[in-house]
């Protein structure tokens, strides 16, 4: 197994936090693409200029409206989808 926090393999120390000299905070997309109500931002704390709806833990698949927040082993919260009774007087 490969130790990767041994600095003389890779010859440097990665420094967090990693910053960007083109983009800032306000660049990252917060979007429920899936329409469940849960947004997703990638990884780190929820930016601030998310909505303010918005829950504070971001979505675990926001290709899946029936999939919510992950929980601490990784594994996303099953959502129970919203019915609802459409009736109709036409024929």
């Amino acid at each position: 197994m490969l130790d990767i926090t041994n600095q003389y393999i890779f010859g440097s120390i990665l420094n967090t936090p990693i910053t960007s000299l083109n983009y800032t905070d306000t660049d990252i997309v917060c979007a429920d693409r899936d329409g469940d109500g849960y947004y997703y931002w990638g990884i780190g704390s929820k930016p601030t200029h998310c909505p303010l709806c918005a829950p504070d833990e971001p979505d675990g698949d926001d290709s899946n409206p029936n999939l919510g927040p992950m929980d601490e082993y990784g594994y996303c919260a099953e959502i129970t989808p919203l019915v609802e009774n459409i009736t109709s007087t036409q024929t």
